[in-house]
C-alpha cells in the first residue's frame, strides 16, 4: 500500500514560522518575525538548523545579543518568542529561571 502523502522537508522551519505567526495580528507578528529572524540568522551562521537548537545554543545566541548591547527587554522578548514557536518548548523554558 503506498502513501498519497507529500514529501516532508528536512527543514520545516518556514511551516513552523508560518503556523506560529498565524496566531498574531500587527504589530506582533512584526516583532515576532523579527525575533525568530534573528535567532535563525543566528543559526544560520553557526549551520544549526533552528528547530534543532537546544538550550545552550539559545543561551549562546542570547549572550551574542547581551554582548552586541541589545536591551534586556529586547533580549527577554526574542527568548520568549524563539521559546514559543520551537518544536521543543521544554528546552528553552528554563531559560527563563536562569541568571544573566
Amino acid at each position: 500500500m503506498t502513501s498519497n502523502l507529500p514529501a516532508v522537508p528536512e527543514d520545516v522551519t518556514p511551516f513552523a514560522m508560518a503556523a506560529f505567526l498565524a496566531r498574531y495580528r500587527e504589530p506582533t507578528v512584526s516583532a515576532y518575525r523579527r525575533d525568530l529572524w534573528c535567532f535563525w540568522s543566528w543559526c544560520a551562521g553557526r549551520e544549526i538548523l533552528p528547530l534543532q537548537a537546544r538550550r545552550p545554543h539559545i543561551k549562546l545566541c542570547l549572550r551574542d545579543l547581551e554582548r552586541r548591547g541589545y536591551a534586556t527587554a529586547t533580549i527577554s522578548r526574542r527568548r520568549s518568542t524563539v521559546a514559543g514557536c520551537s518544536s521543543t518548548p521544554s528546552s528553552t523554558r528554563s531559560l527563563s529561571r536562569t541568571r544573566r
